[in-house]
């Protein structure tokens, strides 16, 4: 087994993160890791450790003829109750997360993605033949991409940090998790 990079942290560490516990060991001054870690100087996602879990995931729609690829971290993890997103999913919310534009590689189906404009500014990325949501470009954000969470096909232990736009949310969905609730998206969080 190689090391994947080197690192300062001490010997047989584990790192704590809402994503997940990954246990470092230390061989010939060298960690190996089943995931990488990126370190990050300032954690958006509330990480305190400064490291956060690099994850690559894969993801397709319900024809199979988009598929794509994507290296974390996800941030901003969310439950949205708005009226776009559950008219856009079908659902009674959809489960969104950021990613860094330049890791979205998309393996295939570019000529089957279509774009709606929901709100202005934001266009909603689609299969064209099956309709699956895939992601949200949001124009003044081109750095991130707001990925659609239901069409992963990779398992994700991350739980969702915030329910968001709870006063759009539809009469008969009832809340029994301990997901944080809000009326809108928290002013600290990017848009969902």
């Amino acid at each position: 087994m190689r090391p994947l990079r080197p690192s300062p942290i001490p010997t047989d560490v584990l790192i704590h993160h809402h994503i997940t516990s990954i246990r470092i060991r230390m061989l010939c001054g060298y960690f190996f890791l089943p995931n990488r870690l990126q370190r990050v100087d300032d954690p958006s996602d509330g990480c305190q450790c400064g490291f956060m879990a690099i994850e690559l995931l894969k993801g397709s729609c319900l024809c199979g003829g988009v598929r794509y690829e994507v290296e974390g971290p996800l941030t901003a993890m969310a439950c949205c109750h708005c009226r776009e997103c559950r008219k856009a999913s079908g659902a009674e919310f959809a489960t969104n997360a950021s990613i860094a534009s330049s890791n979205f590689r998309l393996l295939s189906g570019q000529a089957l993605l279509r774009e709606f404009e929901s709100s202005p500014g934001q266009a909603r990325v689609f299969c064209g033949k099956c309709g699956s949501p895939i992601m949200k470009r949001i124009a003044d954000k081109p750095d991130i991409l707001r990925l659609r969470l239901g069409c992963l096909d990779s398992p994700l232990e991350q739980k969702p940090r915030a329910r968001v736009f709870l006063s759009e949310k539809l009469l008969f969905s009832e809340i029994s998790d301990e997901i944080p609730c809000f009326d809108t998206i928290p002013a600290a969080k990017s848009s969902v």
